[in-house]
């Protein structure tokens, strides 16, 4: 009877052990409940809702608002005018208004105006006096030196819409950064999944082993050391699991920044949806590859961003070279009268249509202004000069070793994959003749680990080819293409 108890006690302690160790496996085992995550889907998402490209979104707006104040230096404005004496021997008194119209050619004004006024004024304001219906003047102003072709007004303006034009760059720059930045992240966390994956077989394939070498040990075809062993296979293997579980989860939530619900709420991403494919890949011709590029500068908009930039110091410079030029305005006006003549006011002169030619001049004695802003202008254009240049060479290098990086890490996925199919054959071939009793249980392990080390690199010079892609596309501007998102590589 005590035989009997101690019997069902082992026993009861066995399926224990084996409850705990298969529960370990499904704790970590995936569950399928949805369809494999696509790139397409995360790129889509991150277009529509990630935050740091609505803020580029905002920040263009922002820019375009400013160049359209800028233009308002250029709006009409309606200017009025009104002047009484209260006290003295004189008691005239005056209203006027007038219309200005600055149009940006010459430094145009033109402006239209009426003025009425009454009372006496002493000869030296004779000016000031109109008939009894009043005066009214048409006038154009207009600069034929300095200011002619650029001045303070223009130049907030120009380099307005030049800085909303770079907006225009940063926003496609930032979708094409932050597109690359999700597509790495992407690759990064199915990487993870698969690499958990492989660690899940592992530990699945020392727990499913544990029932046989238990039923061996009892019939005393195997030292229990055998069965110690195992399980300290299982346990190593389960730090394993949980080491890969943990690196998958942290990318899990590092790509819910990118993967997005309808609402923009970032979206944690369980192991089910991780895909097991990675697509094919192949080798790339540098030559080719080189030939896209002067399309490529073309359209950069980082290169674009700074050719906007030199622009604008550009027009810094011919504004500094304006403000060393003599001003010499030139005013044309037209001014009638209408009503009675007031003989009370000796204006009877007042009866003829006047028209007056103005010119001003004014000479620039010292020059610290003008040179100031030349020679500030002409420094940072040759420094945007030397950054464009390395631009475009940084470009070019980098083309050249991603291209060479896509192709070493094809080269690697090819030899892994023939590694993966040797290590499976040693390993089986290793299984049988432990079973026939010409193996050791340590090399069985080995063999085991082998094969899921292949399969590990396997992964990882996956996910450095498609790193490496990301940044491809990144560089060549392909990321809002539909072809690049699925490449057929």
């Amino acid at each position: 009877m005590e035989c009997l108890i101690k019997r069902r006690r082992k026993r009861r302690k066995k399926i224990k052990t084996k409850a705990i160790f298969f529960l370990i496996i499904f704790a970590y085992l995936p569950v399928s409940h949805g369809s494999p995550l696509s790139l397409e889907e995360v790129l889509q998402s991150t277009r529509k809702h990630f935050p740091l490209i609505e803020q580029a979104v905002a920040d263009l707006e922002a820019a375009r608002q400013k160049s359209r104040a800028a233009l308002g230096n250029f709006d009409a404005t309606i200017e009025g005018k009104g002047d009484k004496r209260y006290e003295g021997y004189y008691d005239g008194r005056s209203a006027g208004i007038k219309i200005v119209k600055p149009l940006q050619t010459l430094n145009t004004k033109l402006y239209a105006g009426y003025r009425v006024s009454g009372g006496e004024y002493p000869d030296y304001e004779g000016k000031q006096d109109t008939l009894d219906d009043g005066e009214t003047s048409l006038g154009i102003a207009v600069s034929l030196w300095r200011d002619s072709f650029i001045d303070s007004k223009r130049l907030k303006l120009r380099n307005a819409e030049q800085k909303a034009k770079m907006a225009e760059e940063k926003l496609r720059l930032s979708e094409l950064k932050y597109q690359s930045t999700a597509m790495k992240l992407y690759w990064e966390w199915v990487s993870a999944g698969n690499v958990l994956r492989v660690r899940q077989d592992l530990l699945q394939i020392a727990v499913a082993r544990t029932d046989g070498l238990e039923k061996r040990v009892n019939r005393g075809d195997l030292a229990r050391i055998y069965l110690t062993e195992n399980n300290q296979y299982i346990l190593k293997r389960r730090a394993d699991v949980l080491k890969a579980k943990q690196l998958f989860e942290q990318l899990s939530y590092e790509l819910s920044l990118f993967y997005r619900n309808k609402s923009g709420e970032p979206q944690v991403i369980k192991i089910d949806r991780v895909p097991k494919d990675f697509g094919r890949l192949t080798k790339m011709d540098l030559s080719v590859e080189e030939k896209k590029l002067l399309e490529v500068m073309k359209n950069s908009p980082q290169v674009r961003v700074l050719e906007r930039e030199i622009q604008t110091y550009k027009n810094e410079l011919e504004f500094g070279e304006n403000l060393l030029k003599p001003r010499v305005d030139f005013n044309l006006e037209t001014t009638n009268d209408r009503g009675e003549t007031n003989e009370s006011r000796s204006a009877s002169s007042l009866e003829e249509r006047e028209v007056r030619g103005m010119v001003t001049l004014s000479i620039p004695i010292e020059r610290n202004l003008g040179e100031g802003n030349k020679q500030a202008a002409r420094a940072k254009l040759r420094a945007l000069g030397q950054q464009l240049k390395y631009l475009e060479q940084y470009i070019r290098v980098t083309l050249d070793r991603l291209v060479i990086q896509l192709n070493i890490a094809n080269d690697i996925v090819e030899n892994a994959t023939k590694e993966i199919e040797l290590a499976s054959i040693l390993e089986k071939a290793e299984k049988k003749r432990f079973r026939q009793g010409a193996s050791d249980f340590f090399v069985i392990n080995i063999r085991e680990e082998n094969t899921a080390s292949a399969r590990i690199k396997k992964v990882d010079a996956y996910l450095k080819y498609q790193k490496a892609y990301a940044d491809y596309l990144f560089l060549m501007l392909m990321l809002d293409l539909e072809r690049s998102v699925n490449p057929k590589v």
